[in-house]
């Protein structure tokens, strides 16, 4: 939903804003929603939730440099999940 979006646009640019003299490393730990929308403010696209443009897997690492917002994906392991087994796999992606 659209209050999604603006929320986290919100947390966005006052992080951004509150952090842009930090010279040191932050993580920030969230879901692929949230990565999703943080993707396309950066890239200046109209958002929807009707479209995943973005591949976020689970388990991912996600680098974002906050003074180019140049981003790149460090870490990405996809976890399988078989319906009729109770045991998942990991594969390195």
């Amino acid at each position: 939903p659209r209050e999604f979006f603006d929320r986290i646009q919100k947390w966005f640019f006052d992080f951004i804003k509150m952090y842009e003299d930090f010279e040191s490393n932050i993580i920030v730990v969230t879901h692929s929603g949230v990565i999703n929308i943080i993707y396309y403010i950066i890239n200046n696209m109209a958002w929807t939730n009707r479209e995943k443009p973005f591949k976020v897997s689970n388990c991912s690492v996600h680098i974002l440099n906050t003074k180019t917002m140049k981003h790149h994906v460090l870490l990405e392991l996809i976890i399988e999940y078989e319906k009729n087994s109770k045991e998942f796999s990991k594969k390195d992606g």
